[in-house]
């Protein structure tokens, strides 16, 4: 008799004892483990996911929490992605931004420079990403953006390739418009995590 693969997801989400927001409970509906690789000897596991749609960073952040809280004590855990009908938009592009550079396994001051001040966008059907000067788009395309667009891939989105463009005009557009979401999104972690807790402190443990 076949396995199940969404009876396999929902025990995992049992035994990391979380339940998602309720307006995601469609979403996690639809999920599916296509397989958990077990890698022996660096004690990592990778669980492939098969969703319905890229997910909600912030619930991606969350989730990936949950996973090592549950079972750290064994092994590492990762998560890899495959979307059924993935939409590219301009928030999840930058909501993933940091986390693709950080996991893209290219280590660069130049590139950890570029990914604080600049973040990709989608332009008609192409995503773009501005390059400061020449030097860092010659970078980018000979060393960097092939592991980026793979570590989003990893995250679920489509193939896609990044078209990069020196263009100072936009430079300072971009970068404001990027901080001011990064520290929307900064602002929602701490409100979370300061509500989460306030929760544990209201809830002593009781002694006789």
């Amino acid at each position: 008799m076949a396995i199940d693969k969404h009876e396999l997801f929902q025990h995992l989400m049992e035994q990391i004892d979380w339940q998602p927001e309720s307006e995601l409970t469609d979403y996690f509906a639809q999920i599916q483990i296509q397989e958990v690789i077990v890698h022996t000897k660096s004690k990592r596991w990778t669980f492939l996911l098969d969703v319905p749609d890229i997910m909600p960073y912030q619930t991606f952040v969350t989730f990936s929490h949950q996973l090592r809280a549950a079972f750290g004590q064994i092994a590492k855990t990762e998560i890899a992605f495959t979307s059924r009908q993935p939409v590219i938009t301009n928030q999840n592009l930058g909501d993933y931004w940091q986390w693709v550079v950080k996991t893209s396994g290219v280590s660069s001051p130049m590139l950890i420079s570029l990914a604080e001040n600049q973040v990709p966008y989608l332009e008609g059907d192409r995503v773009m990403l501005l390059a400061d000067n020449e030097i860092v788009q010659n970078f980018l395309k000979k060393t960097a953006l092939g592991p980026i667009e793979a570590s989003y891939q990893r995250m679920g989105f489509p193939k896609f390739n990044i078209q990069t463009i020196v263009d100072n005009s936009k430079t300072q557009e971009k970068i404001t418009e990027y901080k001011k979401k990064r520290a929307e999104n900064d602002a929602q972690l701490s409100s979370k995590s300061f509500g989460s807790n306030q929760t544990k402190r209201s809830n002593p443990g009781q002694t006789g």
